[in-house]
């Protein structure tokens, strides 16, 4: 029931923000812009409980869409420009070594190459289709540094990069659904990449594809969690303490998997 709820609240938040970037779309003002924001962040957060329920192959990992819905690292230079420098922003951070989208003829994306060619990515060369295709080949690359789908292409869209190197302060959480930074600093995109920018409406665009087929993808797991669904059948039918001993099992190898491997190790420790 924990799940289903979780999953459920993922679901309509998420097309929140679908109706918050509608907004942006028709009428693109920094006040639109900070509510599209905001709707990303409250989206986040039912999102962020339901991670204890993969590792498992409950719904999230089987049916495969979790790369999809939340991969990272983010490919960046493939979706738009970027700016690069010789600390943060090199090879390894907006660096991608293959993809599948047509850029630098599939071949590697280098922080030079990308400094080179700002208009080189999906939403400067007018030649990429923007639709459901194009997010198909997403995580095409060995070491899947060519993600452009989920929330955080989404996040990237909106917020840009952070280019700070000072006066980062922490985000403000006492409030769990409008937690927000508590100063200026983060992501730099201007107002005028939405308005004048010559490439404005291809991020109207490119938005709306993506947060389109984060609903699907996030529909298609909560399903599985509803009352009477397969899953969610089979995962609560207990017929021997044999049976329950298995599935606590799972519980628990999901929780450890999470906590050690990917919150400690894949986010923490890096």
């Amino acid at each position: 029931d924990i799940a289903y709820a979780s999953y459920s609240d993922s679901v309509t938040t998420a097309k929140q923000l679908k109706t918050a970037l509608t907004a942006l779309k028709d009428d693109p003002t920094a006040e639109t812009l900070a509510a599209a924001k905001k709707a990303w962040l409250v989206s986040r957060e039912p999102y962020g409980q339901t991670e204890v329920y993969r590792f498992r192959n409950s719904p999230i990992d089987s049916l495969d869409v979790e790369g999809d819905i939340n991969a990272w690292p983010l490919g960046e230079a493939l979706i738009d420009y970027v700016k690069t420098n010789a600390s943060d922003f090199g090879d390894d951070q907006v660096g991608v070594t293959a993809n599948d989208v047509g850029i630098n003829g599939n071949g590697a994306v280098t922080a030079a190459y990308a400094e080179a060619n700002q208009t080189q990515n999906i939403i400067g060369n007018t030649n990429i289709v923007i639709d459901s295709d194009l997010l198909e080949k997403s995580l095409s690359a060995v070491d899947e540094h060519d993600v452009i789908t989920g929330y955080h292409a989404i996040e990237f869209l909106l917020w840009g990069q952070d280019l700070n190197t000072n006066n980062q302060n922490t985000t403000d959480g006492t409030d769990r659904n409008l937690a927000i930074n508590t100063t200026s600093a983060g992501g730099q995109r201007p107002l005028t990449d939405f308005t004048t920018d010559a490439n404005a409406s291809r991020r109207h665009q490119y938005l709306e594809v993506v947060v389109d087929k984060l609903i699907a993808d996030l529909e298609a797991v909560a399903t599985e969690w509803a009352p009477g669904a397969t899953y969610r059948t089979q995962f609560t039918t207990i017929t021997s303490d044999a049976d329950a001993n298995a599935k606590l099992a799972e519980i628990l190898t999901g929780m450890g998997t999470l906590s050690e491997g990917e919150l400690a190790g894949e986010r923490m420790q890096i």
